[in-house]
């Protein structure tokens, strides 16, 4: 039952996310004479939300119509696909952009301390 729960609450915060991100953030335009080219689409954190949907729901299904038994002697297809977009998509993708994003913007705070700490050590 909490399994549900958490999956289900993964679908909800997901999905609103990516609607609240689609419908009010606004992208500036760089230029007037250039149409922009993919939208929110060109953006691999926007990307990553609508998989981690994708996903989530899929548990979801695989949670009411398939199995999470350890060893099944034949799973699902709900779960076969569950489990490949787990592997191949959901888990590298999340990795790579919040390691990605965490080294955007904490290398700038990271490199500030280490500087002034080497300052206070001389």
């Amino acid at each position: 039952m909490l399994r549900i729960i958490f999956h289900i609450l993964g679908v909800v915060l997901f999905f609103y996310g990516c609607y609240y991100d689609h419908t009010f953030v606004k992208i500036p335009n760089t230029s007037s004479t250039v149409t922009p080219f993919g939208g929110k689409l060109k953006y691999l954190t926007f990307l990553n939300a609508m998989l981690q949907t994708v996903y989530f729901t899929m548990a979801v299904l695989n949670d009411i119509f398939g199995s999470n038994e350890p060893t099944p002697s034949h799973k699902p297809v709900v779960r076969h696909i569950k489990d490949t977009m787990f592997s191949a998509l959901a888990f590298p993708l999340a990795l790579f952009v919040g390691e990605k994003l965490n080294r955007i913007i904490w290398s700038k705070e990271v490199e500030s301390t280490v500087k002034s700490g080497k300052k206070k050590a001389k």
